[in-house]
């Protein structure tokens, strides 16, 4: 024999929730028409103090809060910038250490600067100062 249950939620609108700011009885689930999300109650706390049972989605990486997640593409767009930073910093680091070797290694005396003149595309000049040492 089948037996039929219908479990009954408390809607409403966000702003009635918030200008109200009803009292939840403990695990009565109140849900949000405007938003489209649920608040869970404890008896002791009114619907403004209680945080939304699941993050709400936000659609940029700027705006957010402890309340809001990031949806899965621009959790791998996130992810994507992060690990390109990471490995820009790991080779910047690898060329610093390098450079300070190659340093280490260069013989003062033999190090000359010169001032060389460059030529640009538009006919300017432009003077850089090098360095040139002899091995």
């Amino acid at each position: 024999m089948a037996v039929s249950v219908l479990i009954q939620v408390r809607g409403d609108t966000a702003e009635n929730w918030e200008s109200r700011n009803t009292l939840l009885r403990d695990r009565e689930i109140g849900y949000d028409k405007t938003n489209n999300r649920f608040k869970v109650g404890n008896s002791r706390d009114g619907w403004n103090s209680l945080p939304y049972v699941a993050p709400d989605v936000i659609n940029d990486l700027i705006t957010g809060g402890e309340d809001k997640a990031l949806s899965a593409e621009q959790g791998r767009i996130l992810k994507t910038l992060v690990d390109a930073k990471a490995d820009s910093i790991s080779i910047n680091n690898q060329i610093t250490a390098i450079n300070t070797q190659v340093n280490k290694k260069l013989d003062a005396d033999k190090v000359t600067h010169e001032t060389w003149v460059f030529t640009l595309e538009d006919e300017s000049t432009v003077d850089k100062e090098v360095m040139l040492w002899s091995l």
